[in-house]
């Protein structure tokens, strides 16, 4: 069992910061059922352990998205930090029971810009709504499998270079 003195956390029950890939287990990049299966149990003993007082999470593809149904399980309150309006139009779509079930079991729903969303501002957005969880973070998690596309690197990697920061690096797949 993860708990907060085993992985030398400096706060008992921190603000966490969740990030995750869009895909959570990709079935042609051959991450299977199983590894599915393995990073749900690695995350909930996680989520358990340092049992984070707030939880600042995009409900960005499926890996976050999942994140907030096992959130909401473990009943630990989150806020969905949505960049911008209309940001997740396409994922109301693809996967509209569990967007409405994460923005009704969240806490807050703080949107960020009024802005509308296009290719010109996208990265600028995006990265504004990271910036804003990292920002008021005590602790990131960030959740990944085999297949990292390089805009998820370079955030993990400015994470990684935040010296006041705890961070949990999750590869489901490993």
């Amino acid at each position: 069992m993860y708990t907060v003195e085993s992985m030398g956390l400096e706060f008992e029950t921190p603000i966490l910061g969740v990030f995750g890939t869009e895909m959570f287990g990709n079935i042609a990049k051959g991450e299977v059922d199983a590894d599915k299966r393995r990073a749900v149990k690695k995350i909930i003993k996680i989520l358990s352990g340092i049992q984070p007082r707030l939880v600042y999470i995009i409900p960005k593809g499926r890996t976050c998205l999942y994140a907030t149904h096992l959130l909401r399980v473990l009943d630990i309150p989150f806020s969905l930090v949505v960049p911008c309006r209309g940001y997740f139009d396409s994922l109301k779509t693809c996967h509209p029971a569990r967007f409405k079930k994460a923005v009704e079991a969240a806490q807050s729903i703080i949107i960020l810009s009024e802005e509308t969303l296009d290719v010109k501002n996208s990265k600028y957005i995006e990265d504004e709504a990271e910036n804003f969880i990292i920002e008021r973070s005590e602790l990131i998690l960030s959740i990944y499998g085999r297949t990292v596309p390089q805009r998820y690197k370079n955030l993990n990697k400015r994470i990684r270079e935040i010296e006041a920061m705890d961070v949990i690096f999750l590869n489901y797949s490993a």
